[in-house]
């Protein structure tokens, strides 16, 4: 439970500072991890709020992309362009959607490609697996002062991903 808040309050702080522009994305080991994110019932440990609860302090919602992925294409690549959406997809069904080149396969891609944040739960697996993934930032550098309202944000979630409650909101208009 513990990487996976984080890799939900990274998303959510980025989205914060840089002003995502599209939808968010946390790829994930299996189908079954895809559910237990995803479904509200269900969270880190009994310290912590739901994931979805979690993804709420940031004005973000989980959305299972897996299901998306065989069932509604169109609703999947809609998603991923939804800035306020973080879409979690099993690792397998990423690299399937690479692979498919029909006319859904191609808008989902496009999607995929305009995405703000790519996260990868158990960063093993992309490495060790047939298929992988290398996201670079090029020659960016950070700029100290979003350094320090990125960790300030990260100190402030901490205390509310906890059983607290209350919403982070956005900081002025830095980052944009």
């Amino acid at each position: 439970g513990g990487k996976t808040t984080g890799y939900i309050q990274f998303i959510g702080i980025y989205g914060m500072v840089f002003g995502a522009k599209s939808g968010n994305l946390l790829v994930v080991e299996n189908k079954g991890a895809v559910e237990k994110i995803c479904d509200p019932s269900k969270g880190g440990t009994a310290d912590l709020r739901s994931y979805q609860e979690q993804a709420s302090i940031f004005g973000k919602r989980l959305e299972a992309g897996t299901a998306l992925k065989q069932n509604n294409p169109g609703k999947l690549a809609e998603l991923l362009g939804d800035p306020n959406v973080i879409v979690v997809i099993d690792i397998t069904s990423l690299g399937h959607l690479y692979g498919d080149f029909s006319d859904a396969g191609r808008i989902v891609k496009g999607a995929l490609d305009k995405v703000s944040v790519k996260v990868f739960d158990e960063v093993h697996i992309p490495l060790t697996e047939q298929v992988s993934f290398i996201i670079g930032m090029g020659d960016k550098k950070v700029d100290p002062k979003h350094a320090e309202k990125i960790n300030e944000l990260y100190r402030m979630s901490v205390g509310l991903i906890g059983a607290g409650e209350g919403k982070l909101t956005r900081f002025g208009n830095w980052g944009k």
